[in-house]
């Protein structure tokens, strides 16, 4: 007995020994599948995440709280500088040029409203139109610049717009006593259609016109008249009166009107250069347009 109870230290040390092995042995299985348990969690989350955040960026938008309804909003139209309230700029000769014109030998673009004229609408009923445009000296030589240059490249641009189916003329008053005539008018004498041709024309003819003295404006108006009256009525007659001053005998001028152009439906549309400074006379002029149906348009250098 004693000698086997000499071993029994021996094996309780190996008894502990092996008890604290196998502890030790479970614990790290343990240890081991709480890691792999964990990392699996994670990597679920992980996926969790990412599907979530998929579906937040492809998913369909959301309508905005505040949005306002769609409106249809109309496209801001083009407009022409008033001729009316012009400013001064250089016309490359020193003299001054309203705002909205261009110089006479610059080539004029089309309107993009229809037939224009100095900034004012000449009415789409319109076939046959004649220009009467005034040429005393003043209208060439003076304090406000070139205003007859101004007016021919406002007839260029209006007489380019027109269509074949529109005829015009143009007649200038001369002064008898310096010209042994009273007017200036173009070759044909009469309506020509809106062609090409007749266009290039009405050009050359303009640019032989100079000013001369002080004509009487009288005589040119009646011979627009008697050239719209061999019309016949196959659509609208329109003047375009062109000055910038007084008439010889504005009462006349105004009575003539009166007793030709309203009974045969002429419009008669006026334009004066200076009206800012001549109200009287401005008030005839828009007495003779009103009476016929026309407008009135001021043109002054400011």
């Amino acid at each position: 007995m004693r000698k086997f109870d000499a071993f029994a230290p021996q094996t309780d040390k190996a008894k502990l020994l092996f008890v604290h092995t196998n502890h030790a042995t479970v614990s790290q299985k343990e240890h081991a599948m709480t890691r792999t348990y964990t990392m699996s969690l994670a990597a679920v989350l992980v996926g969790v995440a990412m599907v979530v955040v998929w579906l937040t960026a492809c998913g369909p938008a959301q309508p905005e709280q505040n949005a306002q309804p769609e409106q249809n909003v109309r496209p801001e139209q083009e407009t022409t500088p008033a001729a009316s309230q012009p400013s001064a700029a250089d016309a490359g000769d020193g003299s001054p040029v309203a705002s909205g014109f261009r110089r006479d030998d610059e080539t004029p673009r089309p309107s993009p409203r229809g037939h224009r004229f100095f900034g004012a609408g000449i009415d789409d009923s319109v076939r046959h139109l004649v220009f009467v445009v005034d040429r005393r000296g003043s209208m060439e030589i003076g304090e406000n610049g070139n205003l007859l240059k101004q007016t021919r490249f406002q007839m260029r641009a209006t007489i380019r717009q027109l269509k074949e189916h529109h005829k015009f003329h143009i007649v200038f008053p001369a002064d008898g006593e310096i010209e042994n005539v009273t007017i200036l008018e173009a070759d044909a004498r009469a309506l020509v259609p809106a062609t090409e041709a007749n266009k290039a024309r009405a050009m050359d003819f303009m640019d032989t016109v100079t000013s001369q003295g002080w004509p009487e404006f009288l005589p040119a108006l009646k011979r627009a008249v008697a050239v719209l009256d061999r019309a016949g009525g196959d659509g609208g007659k329109q003047i375009l009166l062109v000055t910038n001053n007084n008439f010889h005998d504005n009462d006349a001028v105004v009575a003539y009107v009166k007793e030709h152009c309203v009974p045969a439906k002429i419009i008669v549309n006026t334009y004066l250069f200076g009206a800012k400074n001549q109200p009287a006379f401005s008030e005839t002029m828009k007495t003779i347009a009103e009476m016929t149906g026309g407008a009135f348009k001021a043109l002054d250098l400011e």
